[in-house]
């Protein structure tokens, strides 16, 4: 069972976080960006006192908890407290990732190295990256995680009327092979 989702920019500071079951610990908002940042601290300290090249912690795990760690090129790391025993943990991980990137990238459209802040840019709190389905609010989640080790087949999912609207204009505009910002999103328009 997954508690918590945190993500973090390379500076420390706490750029997303989300509890994802009741049994999540019911903290403040001082005390979610102060385990942000000791987290990160932690991970610095450990990359550098590693005998070997280190890229910082990976997995920890206490007698009740187990916290995983992926940390991105960019420096942003992702990382998600669960109950011990919990599989696929790292799977998770590459999967809010990519919805992440997707949320970033095209939902949001980045500047820079700074993509990051674009989901605390705005005044109010930005859209959960994973949503609460009918049965279980991480179905799509593990179904994702399914079909990345080859147990089940991809689902095709139907085109929303926005997505055919952004294919339309990626269409429209397809004339000189170079990244164009229309909307506020980014597209690569290829010739």
């Amino acid at each position: 069972m997954l508690h918590s989702l945190y993500i973090i920019n390379k500076a420390g500071g706490l750029i997303y976080q989300q509890d994802l079951s009741p049994a999540a610990p019911k903290l403040s908002s001082n005390d979610h960006l102060r385990l942000g940042s000791t987290f990160h601290s932690m991970h610095a300290i450990a990359a550098l006192a590693a005998p070997t090249r280190s890229g910082g912690i990976d997995s920890l795990e206490t007698a009740s908890f187990r916290l995983q760690c992926l940390q991105t090129p960019t420096g942003i790391k992702f990382f998600i407290t669960a109950a011990l025993g919990t599989p696929d943990l790292d799977v998770a991980l590459q999967t809010v990732y990519e919805l992440y990137v997707d949320y970033v990238l095209k939902v949001r459209g980045s500047r820079g190295e700074d993509a990051g802040l674009a989901l605390t840019s705005s005044c109010r709190r930005p859209e959960p990256l994973l949503r609460a389905g009918d049965a279980h609010p991480l179905q799509p989640l593990q179904h994702r995680a399914q079909e990345l080790r080859g147990q089940v087949q991809p689902r095709e999912r139907a085109a929303s009327a926005a997505d055919q609207q952004r294919h339309r204009r990626v269409l429209l505009s397809r004339d000189d092979g170079r990244l164009r910002r229309q909307h506020g999103l980014l597209f690569f328009v290829d010739s």
